[in-house]
């Protein structure tokens, strides 16, 4: 297993990253198993990459949650959901208007 570190706190909780990743920018979204991992419990700059396709192509943010929320097969969107993604939106239309910047291999 690679070496972990902590990066940031993110809404009260802990999250740890490979040693070396960039988060400023959207991290690949690591796809498992519902009961694996919770949306509730991926970092924005991950659910960020599940959006980014579709800022990318400027679609309005309601259909971008709709996405977003059919990807973890949600009939609804709560509040709490609703105001991760919207920060999840926001981190990649930040990325998008700044370029997207990741080291190359």
């Amino acid at each position: 297993m690679g070496a972990f570190v902590l990066v940031m706190l993110e809404d009260g909780r802990e999250v740890f990253w490979d040693e070396g990743i960039q988060t400023d920018i959207p991290v690949p979204f690591r796809n498992c198993a519902g009961e694996i991992r919770s949306y509730t419990d991926i970092p924005i700059a991950e659910l960020a990459s599940l959006a980014l396709p579709f800022v990318r192509i400027r679609m309005d943010d309601e259909l971008i949650l709709r996405k977003m929320a059919d990807n973890f097969r949600l009939e609804r969107i709560r509040e709490v959901t609703r105001g991760r993604f919207l920060k999840a939106i926001s981190f990649a239309k930040s990325a998008v208007s700044c370029g997207e910047r990741r080291p190359g291999p």
